[in-house]
């Protein structure tokens, strides 16, 4: 059976330039499986061993982001898209890995029809609209982002979502603003 193609939202050679400079990190450690001398299995076990230290550590921190780190990736978000533009903006919005997305902390875009165009923690929402969407709770958070975009331009939305690091529904509370005319960008944190 044929593989479908995700749904690009940007032109797609910029997309696929984009999503195929993967870089590979201190995570891929499988080489050093190959090698024969026991000094480097230590040695790759002790590598493991603070790498997993580390990513917890890490990881604690970043599920304690808030306020103001979601406020900071906002504007880092909306200057980035300002400067470079809407197609080279989705792409690195929606990298998983990449620096508009920093451990729950992420950033989203729909547009003023609220249709997602980016969003690196659930990528399936891409083409979907967040009008009609209810949060864990049943309250209409879609239709409430929207509204405060008609009324204010910007300003800040609570609602009951899944946090995809913790994999629990918690507290949400994420600042929205107007990216020129023709877009929305968002960046929530999560209290428990």
């Amino acid at each position: 059976m044929a593989k479908t193609q995700p749904r690009i939202v940007a032109p797609t050679g910029l997309y696929q330039r984009a999503m195929s400079q993967r870089v590979p990190g201190i995570y891929n450690l499988a080489s050093l499986e190959l090698l024969e001398a026991p000094a480097v299995k230590l040695i790759s076990l002790s590598a493991v061993t603070i790498l997993l230290l580390a990513t917890a550590s890490f990881s604690s921190a970043a599920d304690s982001a808030g306020a103001e780190e979601a406020k900071g990736l906002l504007a880092k978000a909306v200057g980035y898209m300002e400067k470079e533009g809407p197609a080279k903006a989705f792409c690195a919005f929606n990298d998983p890995s990449g620096s508009f997305h920093k451990g729950p902390l992420y950033v989203f875009v729909i547009n003023m029809e609220g249709v997602y165009f980016a969003h690196s923690a659930a990528p399936s929402l891409i083409g979907t609209s967040v009008r009609e969407v209810r949060d864990a709770a049943g309250q209409p958070f879609g239709k409430n982002i929207m509204e405060v975009i008609a009324t204010k331009g910007e300003g800040t939305v609570d609602y009951k979502w899944l946090n995809y690091s913790s994999n629990k529904v918690e507290d949400k509370h994420t600042f929205v603003m107007k990216a020129g005319e023709l877009f929305v960008v968002g960046v929530g944190y999560y209290t428990r």
